[in-house]
């Protein structure tokens, strides 16, 4: 899922992948698919905990791409 200015930038909100092993490839190939997206920073999220570094991906995982929030 991509949420806010990335999801205008893709042009949808919900993108399927393929199957990969880690977060890395996985980033690799949205990037790959959506070129743009590499001009903005973002966290990733998998399963509603956002998280850091190279994690193993499960099947089920569900995936969110998230741009930087401004509080208030």
């Amino acid at each position: 899922m991509l949420f806010g200015v990335l999801a205008d930038v893709a042009g949808e909100s919900i993108i399927e992948i393929e199957i990969v092993n880690d977060v890395e490839t996985m980033k690799q190939n949205v990037l790959s698919k959506f070129p743009l997206l590499n001009n903005y920073n973002f966290m990733i999220a998998i399963n509603k905990e956002k998280i850091e570094g190279n994690i193993i991906l499960k099947y089920e995982d569900e995936i969110a791409l998230l741009p930087p929030f401004a509080g208030g």
